[in-house]
């Protein structure tokens, strides 16, 4: 007796080959082991999605991959072996190392492609998430000549020591400072999102230096409040029935003593106050340099 052979409908056939593609998406990628034309600079130029970050993700030039809220997600290169774009996360590098992987391969026509995520071992499909986005600019820098940094230190560099220096007449830059707050808000409205923190420190500089100026006026007020008063009780003591050497004597007394409580008093101050000042100062040139630098900045974000 003849063997009966097994027949699978065509149309069983095809479905079990479809669930074979669907559940493994690499595998004509893998058998083809070719990237596709052009695919580099469409990654820069373009931006892109996928369930695993934030969109719209941008692939930059420096290698790194940044998501929707300006996180540094992945790095990415080219593996022209396997045919496909590899993708480490920052996230898990350090505990999964090579495991930390993602392995996307891309349609010829570069408007799609399937991935793989190594760690999770999900797998599905991304897309381009745009036409077309400007090319890739460097990012704004602060001219070291005019930065916000360069302004407030002209200004410490002029007055910070007569601001906190002993309470004579010297007159205090309040115009200047206040050229300072209308050209640093005026910039908030139109700066790059990562040079708004800069300008923001560098009110709040201005904020100090105010401060400062104002303590310093009330200082050098109780000073001269405490000159004029003494200097009043000369003509006054005598009614008590002393003397006028021993009056006066009395009133001088009592004009050191007030004129040196004022006096003591601000220099107890002034530390805190130059102290309060450099932390402005250097706290507004670390946002600076955070601005020029915003690949570091996404990293500090992880």
């Amino acid at each position: 007796m003849l063997a009966m052979k097994s027949v699978v409908p065509k149309t069983r056939r095809f479905a079990i080959t479809l669930t074979c593609v669907l559940t493994f998406p690499s595998f004509l990628h893998h058998a083809a082991a070719q990237i596709p034309e052009g695919l580099a600079e469409a990654l820069i130029t373009h931006t892109w999605s996928f369930p695993l970050a934030k969109p719209p993700i941008y692939f930059h030039s420096d290698g790194n991959v940044i998501d929707g809220d300006n996180h540094l997600r992945f790095t990415w290169e080219l593996d022209a072996n396997a045919g496909a774009v590899h993708l480490v996360e920052y996230k898990w590098k350090a505990k999964y190392q090579d495991k930390a992987k993602v392995d996307l391969w891309f349609s010829k026509d570069l408007t799609r492609f399937t991935w793989y995520d190594s760690r999770t071992k999900a797998s599905g499909v991304g897309s381009r998430a745009d036409e077309a986005k400007e090319p890739e600019k460097a990012p704004l820098a602060f001219d070291p000549k005019t930065s916000p940094s360069t302004q407030l230190q002209a200004l410490s560099t002029a007055w910070l020591d007569k601001l906190t220096g002993p309470l004579d007449n010297t007159p205090l830059p309040h115009a200047q400072l206040i050229q300072l707050q209308t050209d640093f808000q005026a910039h908030i409205g139109v700066a790059a999102p990562q040079q708004k923190p800069a300008y923001e420190a560098a009110l709040q500089a201005c904020v100090t230096f105010r401060n400062l100026m104002d303590a310093r006026e009330k200082a050098r007020t109780a000073l001269t409040n405490a000159q004029a008063n003494t200097s009043g009780e000369v003509g006054t003591v005598g009614k008590s029935g002393r003397s006028a050497p021993n009056a006066r004597n009395d009133s001088k007394f009592v004009a050191a003593g007030a004129t040196n409580a004022a006096i003591s008093q601000w220099q107890q101050q002034q530390k805190s106050w130059r102290d309060a000042i450099q932390q402005v100062l250097v706290r507004e040139k670390q946002a600076e340099v955070i601005a020029n630098n915003p690949s570091e900045n996404a990293v500090a974000h992880q």
